[in-house]
This record gives C-alpha cells, sequence and structure tokens, in this order.
C-alpha cells in the first residue's frame, strides 16, 4: 500500500498532515437547507483558534470534511448513521511544520477538544442573522 494511502486510511490528506488537530467532531444535520447553518456554526467555533494562530503568527489552514467522525469516543457516544463534520487544523503545507512545542501550547490553551457540540455556535450565528 502506498504511502498516501495509508495517510489517507489515517485521516492525514499527505504526510504534512501528520501533525494535524482534531479541532471538531460533531454530528449535524445532513438536510442540504441546513448546510449553510453548519458553516456559519464552524466558523463561529474556529474564531478563537483562528486569533491563536493570527497571535502566534503561526501558518496554518482547516480543512473540512462531512461523514463518520473522526474521533472514536465521539463516536461511539452518539452511535447509529449520523452525519458528522470534522475540522481538523494543521501547519500550511507551504510553509513550515508545527514543531511539537508548538502543539503542547495550542492543546494546553485548547484543553477540551475536539468541539462536539454545534448547538451553542449555530445559535450564535442564527442570532447574527438577526
Amino acid at each position: 500500500m502506498s504511502e498516501e494511502i495509508k495517510n489517507f486510511l489515517k485521516k492525514n490528506i499527505h504526510q504534512e498532515t501528520i501533525d494535524s488537530v482534531l479541532l471538531i467532531c460533531a454530528p449535524v444535520n445532513d438536510d442540504a437547507d441546513y448546510e449553510w447553518i453548519t458553516e456559519a456554526g464552524v466558523h463561529n467555533a474556529l474564531r478563537p483558534f483562528t486569533k491563536w494562530f493570527d497571535e502566534m503568527e503561526g501558518d496554518y489552514q482547516y480543512e473540512l470534511n462531512w461523514g463518520s467522525p473522526w474521533d472514536e469516543h465521539v463516536a461511539k457516544s452518539f452511535g447509529g448513521e449520523q452525519l458528522f463534520i470534522n475540522v481538523v487544523a494543521k501547519a500550511n503545507m507551504h510553509t513550515k511544520a508545527w514543531t511539537a512545542e508548538d502543539l503542547m501550547m495550542f492543546k494546553l490553551k485548547f484543553n477540551n477538544l475536539p468541539i462536539t457540540n454545534l448547538g451553542p455556535y449555530i445559535e450564535e450565528a442564527l442570532k447574527d442573522q438577526q
């Protein structure tokens, strides 16, 4: 099996994502009419992370995936056939990879990851729409 396929199966799109961090792993409504609401909630949930990366002058990117949960503990607690949104932060592949210290500081700052409930963030997004 090629290295690229192994990385994909480990949910690493390419080798540079090995130092990625799962930020959101939350069940969502599978109705396409709600997609914009989910994306607005994700945007609100990512604000603290974006602010932290910008303050630390870190080069990062987010990857969003719809499908099965990427966190085994989350999958066990929800069970069944539920659509999930998974959002990963990773070092920008065109610049330097994050160091172990970078990841440690990030995980100390945001220790309750992944976010498993987008409800409050979606409510905030809907209030912003009014």
